[in-house]
């Protein structure tokens, strides 16, 4: 259930994207392919969890937990861009 939707202001959209850039550092390179500065980026609030969606061209990219919270890649972003997260191996005899 989303309980409002507004877009982000051009200040806060360029301190999301520094922040993006500090917590994701494999991010640098896509950044502006991902977050693109000529577009209106929205927040979308979902209303029992507070978590917040920042949405481009209504599309989900990013999503975080609360206000303080860095935000996290969508599953669909993961998947166009798998280098943005550390690679994790597992060992094959457990």
């Amino acid at each position: 259930n989303i309980s409002g939707q507004s877009q982000i202001k051009s200040s806060a959209y360029r301190a999301i994207r520094n922040a993006l850039a500090d917590s994701l550092p494999p991010i640098a390179p896509y950044l502006d392919d991902i977050l693109p500065k000529s577009t209106k980026p929205t927040l979308a609030k979902i209303s029992p969890s507070h978590l917040s969606l920042l949405l481009i061209d209504s599309t989900p990219l990013f999503f975080t937990p609360d206000r303080n919270a860095p935000y996290v890649p969508t599953l669909k972003l993961l998947h166009k861009y798998p280098l943005l997260l550390p690679r994790v191996t597992v060992d094959k005899g457990a």
